[in-house]
């Protein structure tokens, strides 16, 4: 959806310049930024503009949950991972895995939610604990393999984390890393909105190597939890974290 990318633009612009940011379920005069790519072109900026302790605030109207694309859940996605203390996710994938993905009668990224969950249902299971919620974008950008980007809701625990990072790698498949490269990395995530739109940067163009439409997936729990999120995040005009 064009209008998708652009509003999550928009939005990224403002977080750059500092903005406290709010999303709203109402249209109109209140809301009136429209930026993208830096670009400013601002009406009524007395009424939509409000000042927080020095700091200004720019409200964004956004369609309901089912009516949003990729880019507005992935940020929904990223904000709830981020308020659950979760950690950022990078998973490299071998060709064997890839190119089950791509033959899939699903799309790329529902073959790797499901392998994920599969993997990481078995390493939880052994430690009596819950499949954690998580998400991705898949990227394939020029030049480079399809590889998954996104966030996973896990604390940081040995235990725990070593058998998260095994069952990611499996879920990788046989991969040849090149120099200092990692199959998998789990980072704290401290800026959700930047995560996304650095997993994100690609999304247009790897939509058409793919052939899929959608490149983003997630777990059921945290598709749920990130629904709710928005919904609330357009009723009550809490501020985004950058």
């Amino acid at each position: 959806m064009q209008q998708d990318a652009k509003t999550f633009r928009s939005i990224k612009a403002a977080l750059a310049d500092d903005d406290r940011v709010v999303l709203t379920s109402r249209s109109g005069d209140l809301v009136t930024d429209m930026r993208s790519d830096g670009k400013r072109i601002r009406t009524d900026i007395e009424e939509s503009k409000a000042t927080f302790k020095g700091q200004k605030q720019t409200t964004f109207y956004v369609p309901i949950w089912d009516h949003s694309g990729d880019y507005m859940k992935a940020l929904a996605f990223g904000q709830v991972v981020y308020e659950a203390q979760g950690m950022a996710m990078s998973v490299n994938l071998g060709d064997e895995v890839i190119n089950a993905a791509m033959k899939s009668s699903k799309s790329f990224a529902a073959h790797m939610r499901d392998r994920i969950t599969s993997y990481l249902r078995t390493a939880m299971t052994e430690l009596g604990q819950p499949v954690p919620d998580y998400f991705f974008m898949v990227e394939s950008g020029y030049g480079g393999q399809p590889h998954l980007h996104g966030a996973i809701v896990i604390h940081d625990e040995p235990e725990i984390r070593a058998a998260v990072l095994e069952a990611l790698r499996k879920a990788g498949g046989d991969w040849k890393p090149r120099a200092k490269q990692v199959q998998v990395d789990l980072q704290p995530l401290v800026t959700p909105a930047k995560w996304i739109g650095y997993i994100s940067k690609w999304s247009a163009l790897s939509k058409g190597r793919l052939g899929d439409a959608s490149i983003v997936a997630a777990s059921n729990g945290l598709r749920a939890k990130a629904k709710a999120w928005y919904q609330a995040a357009r009723r009550s005009g809490v501020p985004i974290a950058n």
